[in-house]
């Protein structure tokens, strides 16, 4: 075979790409001639074999080329890939494209010498295969032959849809069946959840008007609690102004949040020196004996309170205001009054000027005020009238706050003492706002941390460092 017959053999797929890695053409291995590369990537500078077709072959299917190239490339794992005019396509399109020119895979129009020996010897149906091709009918019957395949399949797939058109009309009826029953499911889901927001309906009507019931009884409920809470503390305040009870304060019915049976009353006072052992003694004896007159009082005298009992009373009589340091600076009235800001602040404070009578005089005097109804007859009412406050003066500017400055902790007398809660440098005013627990706690935390930072840096309190302390503070959650 020639080289041009050979070479039009390699692009109609007559020869074996893999064969072709052995063959011999022009003295070169047909290798060199083999794509490099097995990724499928088309470049126009690989190798390969290409021919070139004028339209003088009378190619007799139309084309939009003047020209056409067909391009065989073989990579060298086997694998083979055909090009029509440089794009990809499948080796039937070729040899469609060339059917009927010769130029077909079992083509003549190049023959070889000897072969027409060999044409004259074949049997009658590969002459017929010749003939056919020479009259340019080979393409049609190639075509009949594939529509004949076609219709043989399409034929087959008709037997198969058949089959299963059958089976599948077997199902209908009892698909049919339980379609009917999920329409009257959702039908019947439809009317259940209709009825489910009525009834919810008429549930929220009659519970809103059961909470509007509630609401009205709470409401008489609270209005015949005060009423009888007026009327018992009518009682016990008319106890108080014959003498037969010692309470500077009727109001005893406080509210237990806990137990809403129980009640907390805060109503005993003793007038006495704190720090003298005996006035603590006489205080303690006074002050629960007041305790037990109230309940017997109760117990004979009030509805309700026939079986009342005591429950707690505190350990020991607390004392409001005793012995303080003296400190550079006095907390005072007008602090508290005036909600006065300091920069050396490491506490805060609320509460007001809380200053019961310092005598310990009952019903009816409560705090120590201008408006004291004892007036002149009390001798620390006489001696301390022009330093006295109103009642207005006894509190802190409304959602305000005043200042507790680091110089009430510290001691004059020793450089090394720092004090905290009742016993911090103030005035009697002063102390009667301080004196109270929130306070406390925080005054504590304050000397505490100010102690700590005066050990690390070697320093008496007076010299530790305000504004660390204040940082410190501040940093652990406490308001400065």
């Amino acid at each position: 075979m020639s080289t041009r017959t050979y070479a039009l053999g390699i692009d109609f797929g007559t020869e074996s790409g893999r064969a072709m890695l052995v063959d011999v053409a022009d003295g070169r291995e047909i290798a060199s001639y083999v794509h490099p590369y097995a990724n499928g990537v088309i470049d126009e500078k690989l190798p390969g074999t290409d021919i070139r077709l004028e339209p003088d072959w009378a190619l007799q299917d139309p084309t939009d080329y003047i020209e056409v190239e067909i391009t065989r490339r073989i990579f060298r794992n086997g694998e083979t890939e055909y090009l029509l005019n440089r794009n990809r396509c499948r080796m039937r399109d070729i040899r469609d494209l060339l059917l009927d020119t010769g130029l077909g895979p079992d083509g003549y129009s190049v023959i070889g010498q000897g072969e027409i020996d060999a044409i004259l010897s074949v049997r009658p149906e590969d002459r017929r295969e010749l003939m056919e091709e020479a009259a340019g009918v080979r393409k049609y019957r190639v075509r009949r032959d594939e529509a004949q395949r076609r219709l043989e399949d399409t034929s087959h797939e008709m037997r198969r849809l058949q089959d299963i058109v059958g089976e599948l009309t077997g199902h209908l009826g009892p698909l049919e069946e339980e379609a009917a029953r999920a329409r009257a499911y959702r039908e019947l889901d439809a009317r259940l959840q209709e009825l489910e927001v009525r009834l919810l309906g008429a549930e929220y009507v009659a519970r809103q008007r059961r909470l509007g019931r509630l609401e009205n009884d709470r409401a008489t409920a609270v209005s015949e609690l005060a009423a009888g809470k007026r009327e018992i503390e009518a009682l016990v305040e008319a106890e108080m102004a014959a003498g037969r009870l010692s309470f500077y304060n009727p109001h005893f019915l406080n509210r237990n949040d806990n137990q809403l049976d129980h009640t907390s009353a805060n109503m005993t006072r003793f007038g006495g020196d704190p720090v003298n052992a005996a006035d603590m003694t006489r205080a303690e004896l006074s002050i629960r004996r007041d305790v037990w007159a109230l309940v017997r009082f109760l117990r004979e005298n009030v509805p309700g309170f026939e079986n009342c009992y005591v429950q707690q009373l505190s350990p020991q009589v607390g004392p409001r205001e005793s012995r303080q340091i003296v400190g550079p600076y006095a907390l005072n009235g007008d602090d508290i009054h005036l909600g006065r800001k300091y920069e050396d602040a490491i506490a805060r404070g609320s509460w007001w000027i809380d200053i019961h009578c310092p005598l310990g005089n009952t019903y009816p005097v409560h705090l120590c005020r201008k408006e004291c109804p004892k007036g002149t007859d009390c001798p620390f009412y006489a001696a301390e009238y022009d330093h006295m406050r109103t009642y207005e003066e006894l509190f802190p500017p409304r959602g305000d706050w005043y200042d507790i400055p680091y110089r009430c902790l510290l001691s004059v007398g020793m450089p090394n003492l720092l004090s905290s809660g009742r016993c911090i440098s103030a005035t009697h005013e002063g102390m009667a706002g301080s004196r109270v627990m929130g306070t406390c706690v925080a005054l504590g935390q304050a000397a505490g941390t100010a102690a700590a930072l005066a050990t690390k840096a070697g320093v008496d309190p007076a010299a530790v460092d305000v504004s660390v302390l204040r940082e410190t503070l501040r940093r652990d959650g406490q308001l400065v």
